[in-house]
């Protein structure tokens, strides 16, 4: 992905912000990777005193980035966009593979749980934007 779509962005990019009248504008990009295939799963635990936990699904929106979860050095997420009632929730995995934006980490999960209820076929969220 990064040696031909990411670079042939980069290319397109300068070729524009050379055709500005400024000339010395340049174009910032975040690339993200989207993967709804996953073998990961989240649980809640919830506990009541001197009842056993109770494991259900996360709410819908919740973001898991922790430093375990991600690939090396590589600045990744998982998003639960939909609520689940039946079944297990099936979070999607984000992966940044180019952020020259600056992007903060919370803008960008955000954006990419908003992102999920703007399909045009359905008022509510869908599970990869």
């Amino acid at each position: 992905v990064k040696a031909i779509e990411i670079d042939a962005l980069e290319r397109v990019f300068s070729k524009i912000s050379s055709l500005t009248l400024e000339g010395k504008r340049q174009v910032k990009f975040t690339f993200v990777a989207v993967s709804s295939k996953t073998n990961v799963r989240f649980f809640l635990s919830t506990s009541q005193p001197g009842q056993p936990p109770v494991m259900k699904n996360p709410e819908a929106g919740t973001v898991v980035d922790t430093a375990e979860m991600a690939f090396q050095d590589i600045p990744s997420f998982y998003l639960i966009s939909q609520h689940v009632g039946k079944g297990t929730a099936v979070p999607t995995q984000f992966v940044v593979l180019h952020d020259t934006g600056q992007i903060s980490p919370n803008v960008l999960q955000l954006l990419s749980y908003r992102l999920s209820y703007l399909y045009y076929n359905c008022t509510c969220s869908i599970r990869s934007p």
